[in-house]
């Protein structure tokens, strides 16, 4: 054991604390950390920090003289600033001499580190931190005793003490329960010299005088010792404390959305929606990478009149909307996931070659982060593939080009009229809508699907008062088709109206899908 570490684990002791002897303290690069002589029984005390010594408020309202109350997070980073200025003199030297200089956190990274991190959560979440902290350090220092040097105060002290505040503190409302203060972080030297890992079976235990940390299984010989700072995820991981942890089960993308504009109905459905989710904020796991609260939110985006009154109803909007929903989700997802160049930060990859950071442990934390990121959007981008649900979609059923054209009577009518007979050449021509909406008047006029043109009827009607340009598109459509002599584009009961509504119909019913790697038009069945 180091000298420093030695001096803390005896200042510890001295004043009523713990160490069993079956633990070894180590002082190692990441700070200090434990592991286990000999095997440790579980329910053994390995560590205990008394009271007295616990880094607290109203220690630190007494050290300073506060006679009003002040905020107890700010009067702590001001108290560590002054105790590491202090140097031997203060009582808690032998804790703020084991502290690191500086630590493996984004807002101490190299302007190449924060490079790679361009494009996820974290890149932007690091400028605002270091913003906010400046702006509370400005504050901060005007607080401080007239007989305090406040040019020693810097910003860079400021930004230790506020680092060494959420990569080593507890919560207050754990370790002083009959605190009247709502719980703010408190700092327990050497308690806090464990490193994490998840779901480790270990016990805090809050006595009168002391905090302890009891095992909570048998731990074997050379095996470390760790703490259990509860489910956290990468970014939170790397944000606050400065590492990440490979496969980690807690790890989560946190995906922002802008609020838009609606009206009409869907304000309702929006209202009633945002008091589940006020923020606009979706977590995506690695065991649910497309939450329903994020789906559920793109379908009232894209619902057009019929499928918002079947929201309202909650009812099914059907599959033009699950479609609809799942594209717009589809773009969002991938947008972000563009946004992260990891492909240039591998060992391979172009940027990897050019950047040399100093570094390397900086550098896995950050492969590894990322990674994990790219992960959960990538699994998060297969669910909302249509092809991924092709089976299940085709039972609900859609109606396409294929499925237009399989009508024999209708694909001859095309032929004659258009000169082209597939699929294929009508979308190389750009003619997919116009053919479909050709295709609904058809089912419309031969009554072929009486359910579903039964419905469309009801929620969209034939549009009389065209303007001329409309017309114009309408007729120029209508023409072709009622010169092939066919049966059923010749009755009167095809006109610019009609085709209106067909228009209608396609406007607020298809949906734009990729199947076999070809972009292609489908039109809910209305289910």
């Amino acid at each position: 054991m180091c000298s420093a570490l030695q001096a803390l684990a005896t200042w510890v002791v001295d004043h009523g604390g713990l160490i069993s002897p079956e633990v070894e303290l180590r002082l190692e690069r990441s700070g200090s950390t434990a592991f286990a002589k000999v095997a440790i029984p579980s329910e053994t005390q390995l560590i205990s920090c008394p009271l007295k010594l616990v880094i607290e408020y109203e220690k630190v309202r007494e050290f300073w003289k506060l006679e009003s109350p002040a905020d107890p997070v700010i009067a702590i980073r001001l108290f560590l600033c002054c105790q590491r200025l202090r140097g031997p003199a203060s009582f808690w030297d032998p804790y703020i001499s084991i502290l690191p200089d500086s630590f493996d956190t984004p807002l101490y990274f190299s302007d190449l580190e924060l490079e790679l991190l361009r494009g996820t959560n974290i890149y932007g979440e690091i400028g605002l931190r270091r913003e906010a902290w400046y702006q509370e350090w400005q504050n901060a220092v005007t607080l401080l005793p007239t007989n305090e040097n406040k040019e020693l105060y810097t910003f860079e002290l400021y930004l230790w003490a506020c680092t060494v505040l959420t990569s080593r503190s507890f919560p207050s409302k754990i370790v002083l329960p009959n605190s009247p203060l709502e719980s703010y972080p408190v700092l327990i030297p050497l308690v806090d010299s464990l490193n994490h890992f998840p779901k480790t079976a270990i016990t805090w235990n809050n006595e009168s005088d002391k905090f302890t940390l009891i095992s909570g299984k048998t731990i074997a010989p050379s095996q470390e010792i760790f703490n259990n700072y509860g489910p956290k995820g990468n970014e939170e991981l790397l944000m606050g404390y400065g590492f990440c942890i490979p496969n980690n089960e807690a790890d989560m993308v946190t995906l922002r959305l802008a609020e838009t504009h609606i009206d009409g109905p869907k304000q309702t459905l929006m209202a009633e929606y945002r008091q589940r989710n006020p923020r606009l904020i979706f977590h995506l796991t690695h065991v649910d990478p497309l939450p329903l609260l994020l789906i559920e939110y793109f379908r009232i985006q894209v619902a057009n009149h019929r499928e918002t009154s079947a929201l309202l109803a909650s009812r099914d909007a059907g599959l033009r909307c699950a479609l609809s929903a799942l594209d717009k989700l589809s773009l969002a997802l991938g947008a972000k996931l563009a946004a992260i160049k990891y492909e240039g930060i591998g060992a391979d990859g172009e940027m990897g070659r050019e950047m040399e950071i100093k570094a390397k442990s900086r550098r896995k934390i950050i492969d590894m982060y990322i990674s994990t990121q790219v992960s959960i959007l990538r699994k998060s981008l297969c669910e909302t593939d249509v092809e991924t649900n092709i089976t299940q979609l085709k039972q609900i059923g859609w109606i396409d080009l294929e499925v237009a054209l399989s009508y024999q009577q209708f694909k001859q009518d095309i032929e004659d009229a258009f000169g082209v007979s597939s699929a294929t050449e009508i979308r190389e021509y750009q003619y997919e809508d116009q053919v479909l909406m050709l295709f609904v008047c058809f089912l419309k006029l031969t009554n072929n699907e009486p359910e579903w043109v039964e419905r469309m009827s009801k929620h969209y009607r034939d549009e009389e008062d065209i303007n001329e340009a409309e017309e114009e598109q309408y007729i120029a459509l209508m023409e072709p088709m009622m010169d092939t002599n066919g049966e059923v584009f010749s009755s009167n009961q095809f006109t610019t109206g009609m085709v209106s509504w067909a228009a209608q119909v396609i406007d607020q019913e298809s949906v734009n899908i990729k199947v076999g790697g070809k972009e292609i038009v489908a039109i809910s069945d209305g289910k």
